[in-house]
């Protein structure tokens, strides 16, 4: 029986009203709260993704979708919720990053006073589930302003110890500029409402044909600077590395595998879906293209120059997300290979860098990188752990970013585009030197090291992550069915969306 995608909203909200209520009798039990909703949410995403991968319609060139609508009401009348390949596969990755955070942090020294970071934490990747399977744009811009407000907050909270109190400067810049950020994306759906008559996203895309070309240009605009800021694209990334620099690593990891990824998936939604085909020739994906390609090496140059892990990280993640924005936008069967196999790695191997950066910060300190000098004679565990998820972001084999990388550079030199494959090449590179440099830092030294000791938390779930990655990269097969579906999504059936034609 295919569960309802509803519950992806109705289990979190419930688990997040019960969390203060539980916190009243025991604040230790109100932290298995969210725990719990995050583990029920995975639960009916896995059972979502399986039914699209299984029940697909024998017509050459279609795919299979999930859906719901309020009260059985049909669009524009009743809010709908559809689940396409590409809406299934990301938000069951980024509830599985949740799962990740919160089963981690069960050995945590933070003193929150409360489960306040758990039940943020939640309600973050509930409102970015929300952004990536809605097919209301008003709904978009609802589940955008829950995953801010709880970004922002998750952004404040202290981290080791709370000796540096909240994380002001991180928490207000991201607050002011997510409201910019929601001010013109409600600008643009104002002007698409305004031209179409509706909000629903299916049938906006039927009537693209009544949309002005300046209202279309200028809602492409909004759009893309609105959703970059969320998706950290550059120059709209100026907030993210204060944020990533003064939170602690499970806020990090949020805002890299969840609320980055659902902002790039819906500005990915939004214009191929309705601003593209409204706008005459390719501009907007080759805005996105050459917006993607910059984010790209400008983020992996400011990580290649970064003095502490934190930022570094961070702006690796920047970077990411450009890559990942880059591939979707090439289009065609590589590029779309390429992105959702990159994005894969990524969501493997991020989580798992800045859980043991976590591991190793003392107290409130910023975390230089001379914190990893010696690190296999501290900790061979951890070092094996580091460089496995290292060498996997870098997508040396067998990790699925080699093979997303494959695929981006077969794409982008197949259509002798040498431009593109010259700043990915030179973007390839200065990863390649920070992760070589960091991987010379863990070596052994000569001095005597003084042992580490990793949480057992932290041990097992980056093992998980790091064997899975490992196997997914070996056996590229097993994503081959998901990834052949998106093909298909982004392929021209994607306007099948909340069952409108």
């Amino acid at each position: 029986m295919t569960p309802d995608p509803v519950l992806l909203i109705v289990i979190p909200l419930l688990a997040a009203f019960l969390t203060p209520l539980v916190a009243l009798g025991s604040k230790k039990f109100a932290r298995y709260v969210p725990l719990i909703g995050v583990l029920a949410m995975g639960v009916v995403s896995l059972l979502l993704l399986k039914d699209l991968i299984e029940v697909q319609p024998r017509t050459y060139g279609a795919y299979n979708t999930i859906e719901s609508t309020t009260g059985g009401f049909q669009p524009p009348f009743g809010i709908s919720l559809i689940v396409t390949p590409l809406g299934g596969l990301i938000t069951f990755g980024m509830i599985m990053v949740a799962l990740y955070v919160l089963v981690t942090s069960i050995q945590k020294k933070e003193d929150d006073k409360g489960p306040w970071f758990e039940m943020m934490a939640m309600m973050a990747t509930a409102g970015a589930v929300g952004m990536v399977i809605t097919g209301d744009l008003f709904n978009m811009f609802v589940f955008l302003e829950i995953t801010s407000i709880s970004g922002t907050i998750l952004a404040a909270l202290p981290r080791g110890n709370g000796e540096k109190g909240l994380n002001w400067k991180g928490a207000a810049g991201y607050a002011v500029i997510s409201a910019l950020a929601s001010f013109l994306i409600l600008a643009a759906i104002a002007l698409l409402y305004g031209a179409t008559s509706t909000l629903n996203i299916a049938q906006m895309a039927e009537r693209v044909g009544s949309i002005d070309t300046f209202v279309a240009g200028t809602a492409l605009l909004l759009m893309i600077i609105g959703f970059g800021i969320e998706a950290e694209i550059f120059p709209l990334n100026g907030w993210a590395p204060e944020v990533y620099r003064g939170s602690r690593w499970g806020t990090s990891t949020i805002f890299s595998g969840i609320i980055g990824k659902a902002g790039l998936i819906a500005m990915l939604k939004v214009v191929t879906v309705i601003l593209a085909p409204a706008l005459e020739g390719n501009i907007a994906m080759d805005i996105l293209l050459w917006g993607g390609v910059i984010t790209f090496i400008v983020g992996e140059a400011a990580a290649f120059t970064s003095k502490d892990l934190y930022r570094l990280w961070g702006f690796s993640s920047i970077g990411m997300f450009g890559l990942i924005l880059a591939a979707f936008s090439l289009g065609g069967e590589n590029g779309i290979y390429a992105a959702v196999l990159i994005m894969i790695g990524h969501l493997i191997s991020k989580p798992v860098l800045f859980s043991l950066t976590g591991a190793m910060r003392h107290k409130d300190r910023d975390l230089p990188l001379s914190v990893l000098d010696g690190l296999m004679g501290k900790s061979r565990v951890t070092a094996f752990l580091f460089i496995g998820a290292a060498l996997m972001l870098l997508g040396m084999p067998p990790s699925p970013i080699f093979w997303g990388k494959y695929f981006l550079f077969s794409g982008a030199g197949g259509e002798s585009n040498w431009l593109l494959v010259g700043l990915l090449i030179v973007g390839t590179l200065l990863e390649a030197g920070y992760i070589g440099k960091l991987l010379w830092r863990v070596l052994p030294k000569k001095e005597e090291a003084k042992a580490f000791k990793l949480p057992i938390t932290t041990t097992v779930m980056a093992l998980i992550a790091v064997a899975l990655g490992v196997l997914l990269g070996a056996v590229p097969g097993l994503l081959q069915d998901i990834i052949d579906l998106v093909v298909l999504e982004f392929g021209g059936a994607i306007i099948i969306l909340a069952g409108v034609i």
